[in-house]
């Protein structure tokens, strides 16, 4: 791994505040870019008023300097300079935006950044844009973070705040059926590539959801503190002020059984949430509890409190209320939202049984599909493999790739694919994933820009055992999947999203069976 620039860690006292005001505009003018890949080009684009005067600054350092006027986010150190500027008549006026593409030649500059700020003029006289940072990266490769988290995590939940920032949620250490949770938040900052904590929840959280609203606020429902104690209530951050506030407490009553005496109300662990196009988030599934005696692996109890229940979330009224039930119980499933709004709903575990003397997990039957016209659930074929932990990702013909997981009566990780047709409601076979001939579970998926997915990371070996892996793909509906190159670090269970530079992998459990969970994240630069 190569580290960033490590000026700007020294700048994180004066640049780094909770706000992080400069990734945010001072007026009518902001910057755009994509990953600076050595050997190829980048896109540069200036937005502001038309026919606006304009100007580039860059210098090798951020900083923070009042000028009066606005904010100067770059050190103005004895290095920086104006490559463009129509003030000087080097480029000409903003015609309301304007892209460049500009080669990125400079072999042997990986990992180094440069600090980019736009100033121009608009109708209330000038605007400084929000500052960029620039790190020229060789194609297919990892650079680290310049600061790592607060703390190690992995089942944890990372969302894209309104301002670019990002937020690693909850999660904390341990195996998928015996986690440790925490309530800590960190906020990830793109412009310095440094990670501050942020305000954490008022409960551990770990194996729970977050969903982004159409609003930039984030609502976290469910999980399990350390134990395997399932959660009922929700919690919403308003990223304006950096605050959670108690959300609706969930709907998911499980009958009493052999192994809930009582009737278990409202807590949901491993389910599954989607933000649906009318702004209400599908909530499904998941177990009443993971909690098992001691040393016990007999998960039995885990998987006789699998629920078919589901409910809704109205960000508009802040309630969550009860839909039909599923056609089938399930926890640890996946779902995802389809081009034609509604969700599909695949895999996980619905029920147990005893194998000699052994708990043995009961799969889901049937998949099923979530029409929000009409809130309520059809049945699907299934999957011709029943898997849980595994992943669902819509690709750029509209097509579902379904990748891994793991099933059988021990629960093994899975190295098969299988691809769904939204138009015919049908699965196919799709292709092995290379490499991994032991299986893929607890991965992490990221849809690119370019319609292709990034695979990374998870766990292969059975549930409760399972071991980190350090791999790494990328798939296209045309050309299959290709082995890109391995992760600096071994993860299970990390989180994968888009940033304008790449893709940010954080945290994960590294190692061996339980594996010490990492606080590292890095950035993965796509190949040409």
């Amino acid at each position: 791994m190569r580290a960033v620039l490590t000026s700007a860690v020294a700048l994180i006292l004066v640049a780094s505040v909770a706000a992080q005001p400069h990734l945010t505009p001072q007026g009518n003018s902001s910057i755009q870019t994509n990953p600076a890949v050595i050997g190829g080009t980048m896109n540069f684009t200036v937005n502001g008023q038309p026919n606006a005067l304009w100007l580039v600054a860059v210098d090798i350092a951020p900083g923070s300097i009042n000028v009066g006027i606005g904010t100067v986010y770059i050190a103005l150190s004895p290095f920086w300079f104006t490559p463009l500027s129509a003030f000087a008549g080097t480029a000409p006026p903003l015609g309301g935006s304007g892209t460049l593409t500009l080669p990125v030649p400079i072999a042997g500059t990986d990992g180094t950044a440069i600090y980019v700020q736009v100033l121009a003029t608009d109708g209330a006289g000038i605007a400084f844009s929000n500052a960029k940072s620039i790190v020229f990266s060789d194609p297919d490769s990892y650079d680290a973070t310049s600061t790592v988290m607060t703390e190690a995590r992995a089942f944890h939940r990372c969302e894209v705040l309104p301002n670019g920032a990002y937020l690693a949620i909850g999660g904390g250490a341990g195996q998928f059926l015996s986690p440790v949770a925490t309530a800590g938040c960190d906020r990830y900052d793109p412009y310095l590539r440094t990670w501050t904590a942020d305000a954490p929840m008022s409960t551990p959280r770990t194996l729970h959801t977050c969903t982004t609203l159409q609003d930039g606020r984030i609502l976290a429902t469910g999980g399990s503190i350390t134990g395997g104690i399932g959660l009922g209530s929700t919690e919403i951050y308003d990223p304006a002020t950096s605050t959670w506030s108690a959300g609706p407490a969930l709907n998911s009553s499980l009958p009493a059984n052999a192994c809930l005496p009582q009737p278990s109300v409202n807590a949901r662990i491993a389910h599954a949430a989607t933000l649906l196009n009318d702004g209400r988030v599908l909530i499904t599934g998941g177990t009443s509890s993971f909690n098992t005696p001691v040393g016990s692996t007999n998960y039995f109890c885990i998987f006789e409190g699998a629920l078919d229940t589901a409910e809704v979330f109205d960000p508009t009224t802040n309630t969550s209320t009860p839909l039909p039930a599923m056609n089938a119980r399930r926890f640890a499933h996946a779902q995802v939202l389809l081009t034609d709004g509604r969700v599909l709903i695949t895999g996980g575990v619905r029920g147990g049984q005893s194998l000699f003397g052994v708990a043995a997990p009961l799969y889901a039957q049937t998949d099923e599909i979530f029409d929000p016209t009409t809130n309520t659930f059809s049945p699907v074929p299934a999957m011709s493999v029943p898997r849980v932990t595994h992943t669902l990702n819509v690709m750029s013909d509209g097509r579902v790739m379904g990748i891994g997981g793991a099933g059988g009566t021990l629960v093994v990780s899975l190295a098969s694919t299988e691809i769904f047709n939204p138009a015919t409601n049908t699965w196919s076979a799709g292709p092995a994933i290379p490499g991994a001939t032991q299986g893929i579970a607890l991965h992490a998926t990221t849809n690119l820009p370019d319609g292709s997915l990034y695979v990374a990371g998870g766990a292969f070996g059975a549930v409760g055992s399972f071991n980190a892996l350090d791999l790494a793909w990328r798939y296209t509906v045309t050309g299959g999947f290709t082995m890109l190159a391995n992760l600096p670090t071994a993860r299970q269970a990390p989180t994968g999203v888009w940033t304008p530079e790449g893709v940010l992998i954080v945290g994960g459990g590294g190692g061996g069976g339980m594996g010490a969970t990492v606080d590292t994240s890095s950035i993965w630069t796509p190949p040409l």
